[in-house]
């Protein structure tokens, strides 16, 4: 433990003039690591951190970057912040901790890279991904996705291909689910070919990747994973919304039925909360609006408000010719304005009677 004694504050003082004016010696870094890697207060060390922050040194990055094999936690801790903070004087220190014989520092290395939040880190970190270490390699995938580097694509297939473990695979198709480009369809089969994609861990990742870079004929792989919509509702629902908005219109009827199917199995299950209820009747919409209108009334006598306010909301912008298709709600529609308007108070009463009032509107200007 550093003593705590009265003229340490004014050491510190003289130690900072001496970094202000460049004139300080090792000694004086080396206090200041002492207080850092002990039990001082709290104050001591955050003085003690905030001047060794400001020092752009390679020389000093060496000598904070020994406070990462210290036993005591919170000076590992100060020291990863100080390092992170002094980029790019800490980038030698870095390259060689990377590639450090112990694997916590490798990974300690790896956290502080992306702690910097520079670009020129994603360089280093790509090391990681030929990392020994499972842990450092997943680090090291999830980090080059959080910075949208598409240069190591074709390198984290690579990693895929080679470590088929659950965890890193779901992890890399989070990260190529954010830097994929078009070339990713052809990559595809090559992803996916040796991965059972329907594993609990694996199957929310790869929808998202999907959503992300859908193909026309990705909607096979929906027909087993929509067995588990009780469970990834949200991520099924995201993928048929980005495969709706991106092939709607050169769908045939077959095609948009099966889409169907699988919206309104999401629909039906108690697991879906209404607020995606209300989006998968909207999609419904899109998607087949003649199969919606042949269920509308079953639609608007359905005990979920958020579905009731969709069908409203789908009469209420409708164009002419759907709306000659509807009339015959419309008395539906003045029950449900009755109803609503005994009782306001809550977001889906009131929700509810502003959209049957447009959808009345929308209904009495078209005859």
């Amino acid at each position: 433990m550093l003593p705590y004694e009265e003229g340490t504050f004014q050491k510190i003082d003289k130690i900072e003039k001496n970094i202000i004016t460049q004139n300080y010696v090792d000694d004086d870094i080396d206090f200041l690591l002492n207080i850092l890697n002990s039990d001082s207060p709290r104050v001591l060390i955050e003085r003690a951190s905030l001047i060794l922050s400001k020092i752009q040194s390679p020389d000093i990055a060496d000598k904070v970057a020994t406070l990462l094999f210290s036993e005591n936690a919170h000076a590992r801790n100060v020291g990863s912040v100080i390092l992170a903070q002094i980029w790019p004087a800490s980038r030698e220190a870095l390259e060689k901790l990377v590639e450090h014989p112990n694997k916590h520092i490798r990974k300690h290395a790896l956290d502080i890279l992306n702690m910097t939040q520079s670009p020129d880190a994603v360089e280093i970190i790509a090391k990681g991904l030929d990392d020994p270490e499972l842990n450092n390699v997943i680090a090291a995938v999830e980090y080059i996705g959080e910075y949208y580097e598409s240069k190591y694509v074709d390198k984290i297939i690579d990693v895929m291909n080679r470590i088929n473990e659950p965890m890193l695979i779901s992890t890399a198709l989070e990260s190529l689910e954010k830097i994929c480009d078009e070339t990713c369809f052809t990559k595809l089969p090559s992803i996916i070919s040796p991965i059972d994609i329907y594993t609990p861990i694996i199957l929310p990742s790869f929808l998202r990747f999907l959503s992300a870079i859908s193909r026309k004929e990705d909607i096979e792989f929906i027909e087993k994973a929509i067995e588990q919509k009780d469970i990834y509702y949200k991520e099924l629902i995201d993928f048929l919304k980005s495969y709706t908005s991106k092939y709607a219109a050169s769908l045939d009827k077959p095609e948009k039925l099966k889409l169907i199917k699988y919206t309104c199995e999401l629909l039906n299950s108690e697991q879906t909360p209404s607020v995606n209820k209300y989006e998968l009747v909207r999609l419904m919409a899109h998607l087949e609006p003649d199969y919606l209108i042949s269920n509308i009334s079953e639609l608007l006598d359905n005990k979920d408000k958020y579905i009731v306010v969709a069908v409203l909301d789908f009469i209420g912008s409708a164009n002419s010719d759907i709306l000659k298709s509807c009339g015959h709600v419309k008395p539906r529609i003045l029950e449900i304005i009755q109803d609503a308007s005994k009782n306001l108070e809550g977001f889906e009463q009131a929700a509810l009677y502003v959209a049957a009032m447009r959808a009345l509107h929308n209904l009495e200007s078209d005859y």
